[in-house]
């Protein structure tokens, strides 16, 4: 193996990185790419502690802002208050249709300040009035103790490389909600969805 360059014809004297490599007795020029910083706004949603006493309830929705693309990178729930007894909490992810109201209200947390075309959709922890539900996208089993370790009791969805994360759209009608199917009794916890924004699909 051994580093080499393609020549780029751009009327002066520019070249490809590469890396070559020998495959099938012929030689091969692989690219090294040197990838940049994102350039997407990024925030963080970070809830207080949501109760999980209401069976069928939001525990937490985010919509879109009328104007940008939304995309759901990674969503991380963990246990806070031991439930009264040890159980499992079956915690879902739906589309949402139209937005719920009468709930907590929560602003996106920016990681640049710096960055134009800000969020600017609601997003609500137990709405009391619940958004119209779409389509069903994932499911998971929290266990929840009734006795809170050094280490708290989590789960965690991420969008894989390869994959396309849940795309909310510009539409204030399009959401998304963390449910959870059935209550349990005076149990929490804490929900953390990273997001990007941006004006294109």
């Amino acid at each position: 193996m051994a580093e080499g360059v393609v020549g780029v014809d751009e009327g002066t004297d520019k070249y490809l990185h590469t890396w070559q490599r020998s495959i099938a007795a012929t030689d091969k020029e692989d690219q090294v790419v040197l990838e940049g910083e994102s350039v997407n706004p990024t925030y963080s949603l970070i809830t207080a502690p949501v109760a999980t006493t209401t069976s069928a309830s939001h525990l937490v929705f985010i919509m879109g802002d009328g104007t940008l693309y939304t995309r759901i990178r990674r969503v991380f729930i963990e246990q806070v208050v031991a439930a009264g007894s040890a159980t499992l909490a079956n915690i879902q992810m739906f589309r949402l249709t139209t937005a719920g109201s009468g709930g907590g209200a929560l602003s996106a947390r920016p990681h640049d300040s710096a960055d134009t075309n800000p969020y600017a959709g609601t997003i609500q922890t137990l709405p009391s009035s619940k958004g119209t539900e779409g389509n069903f996208l994932w499911a998971r089993y929290l266990w929840l103790t009734n006795s809170i370790a050094a280490q708290p009791n989590s789960i965690e969805w991420v969008a894989r490389n390869n994959m396309k994360p849940i795309i909310i759209g510009p539409a204030a009608t399009d959401g998304l909600a963390i449910k959870i199917a059935t209550g349990i009794a005076t149990s929490t916890v804490n929900i953390h969805i990273e997001f990007t924004t941006s004006t294109y699909l």
